[in-house]
């Protein structure tokens, strides 16, 4: 077995293990807490699986860059509701959707713009008529809840205790390319 046979495994092992952890925490959240349907369960699990990186290169800057990547597509999915509620249609998806990408395109988000693009289709998705104006409220709740698990899982499989805490407050740079410090190779 050569070596980077061996780092694909460990690898795959680490990434399933950080799925499976992710999932287990969601469905026992999901147990606790009254009022959440199922619905709420799927958002909040794709949200954290899309969230989780395979290997530890870079995990808190991916990370981050698709939490940010997931708050503008649910922001751009919450707008187009709130100004258009009654014209949810394929078209206005469309619109969303080229919106949320183009957003993600001068925000610099070109490697999370998938996340981007999730959130605001769970978002936009349409209603059943039993469901209530809340219900795109709650989808945005159960994506950041999924991306709060999955940072919460980055960090606990890859940074050490004292890396957490470690911030270079005399860095001038704005993106998160700093946090690459944290990262495991």
């Amino acid at each position: 077995m050569t070596i980077n046979t061996k780092r694909r495994i460990k690898d795959f092992l680490v990434y399933a293990t950080k799925c499976a952890v992710g999932t287990l925490v969601i469905l026992t959240l999901t147990g606790i807490i009254e009022g959440l349907t199922y619905h709420d369960t799927i958002w909040c699990l794709l949200s954290m699986l899309l969230i989780l990186s395979p290997d530890g290169t870079d995990s808190l800057t991916l990370a981050f860059n698709r939490i940010m990547a997931n708050i503008l597509g649910g922001g751009v999915g919450l707008i187009f509701l709130t100004l258009m509620p009654q014209m949810m249609d394929i078209w206005v998806v469309i619109l969303v959707i080229t919106t949320t990408l183009a957003i993600g395109y001068v925000c610099k988000l070109d490697a999370s713009i998938r996340s981007a693009l999730v959130a605001a289709i769970i978002i936009t998705m349409p209603q059943d008529a039993i469901q209530s104006f809340n219900t795109p409220i709650e989808r945005l709740i159960a994506v950041f809840s999924g991306c709060f698990v999955g940072i919460l899982i980055t960090i606990i499989f890859h940074f050490r205790k004292k890396d957490i805490f470690y911030l270079d407050l005399n860095s001038d740079k704005s993106d998160f390319s700093r946090l690459k410090n944290f990262d495991t190779k």
